[in-house]
């Protein structure tokens, strides 16, 4: 389970022990538009985890880079492999040209992580979350590019649809897998039913 948007972190560590499972939290920046955590959530043994991984350990990266948040967490699979999970939200804005030229960089900054981890680290890396681009835009081609499978693109079901949660007409939320994950994907359908939409006309 991957939060883009998490709650802080005693609630997900509350979420963790009731549901059994090992997490770990993406302090997202406070920055004055926001503030936008991230969490991961699951069954399998965390080995690792780090906030910002940039390449560059000599600093934290740019400031002005991954102000939401962005962090990865290497897990251990049954199996003995391992997968490193990477949750992310991107600059949303659009109207400045600086406001895409940021994405850009971010994604420069998550593509040499991940492809680091592929020959480093573990057998599979996924990248999850809120990438603020849609499949029609110069980010999604860049991704592409650097070998990263979209799992919707791939095996997925319905319009793919994420945003906005009340209304979800536009796809902006992605599940990419690189490595041997992305031979392996049987399906990716965006939830909108039941406890995983918002209905605001619904009195509960």
């Amino acid at each position: 389970i991957n939060f883009s948007e998490s709650a802080n972190e005693t609630v997900v560590a509350e979420m963790a022990k009731m549901l059994d499972l090992n997490y770990v939290f993406f302090p997202g920046a406070k920055n004055g538009r926001g503030h936008f955590p991230g969490s991961i959530l699951t069954t399998y043994e965390i080995i690792s985890s780090e906030n910002r991984p940039f390449l560059n350990k000599s600093r934290n990266g740019p400031k002005e880079l991954f102000t939401r948040h962005w962090g990865k967490a290497k897990l251990r699979l049954p199996n003995g492999k391992t997968v490193t999970v990477h949750s992310a939200h991107l600059w949303p804005f659009t109207k400045e040209k600086s406001d895409t030229q940021v994405r850009f960089n971010e994604i420069k900054e998550l593509v040499a992580s991940i492809k680091y981890d592929l020959a480093h680290n573990s057998d599979s890396v996924l990248l999850q979350g809120d990438l603020n681009h849609t499949p029609n835009s110069p980010e999604y081609k860049i991704l592409k590019v650097a070998g990263l499978m979209d799992a919707f693109a791939a095996k997925g079901r319905g319009d793919g649809n994420t945003a906005n949660s009340m209304k979800p007409s536009t796809r902006i939320d992605y599940i990419y897998a690189i490595g041997g994950l992305s031979k392996r994907i049987q399906n990716c359908t965006p939830l909108f039913q039941g406890n995983f939409r918002l209905n605001l006309e619904d009195p509960k």
